[in-house]
């Protein structure tokens, strides 16, 4: 994982090897649904596309490259 900050923005950058997986493609959970009825997986990635101000995917040279970007105050507050 990279991370990177440049003025008000920080830049999380996760790669890996495995076969190519874009996580913008994944359907968001039902989240109507009482918890015991939900299946298992997904909402990791539904809340990371619910916060996150800009997202990437890329399959490059045999690596997934997911870049996830989040405006940032002065002082290193989260801007909502």
């Amino acid at each position: 994982m990279e991370i990177e900050r440049q003025d008000e923005q920080i830049t999380f950058r996760f790669r890996d090897g495995g076969v190519p997986f874009n996580p913008l493609m994944k359907d968001s959970p039902d989240t109507s649904l009482p918890m015991a009825q939900r299946p298992i997986g997904g909402l990791g990635i539904y809340l990371i596309k619910m916060n996150a101000d800009d997202l990437d995917y890329k399959y490059v040279n045999g690596e997934n490259i997911f870049t996830v970007m989040k405006n940032i105050g002065r002082r290193g507050d989260l801007i909502t």
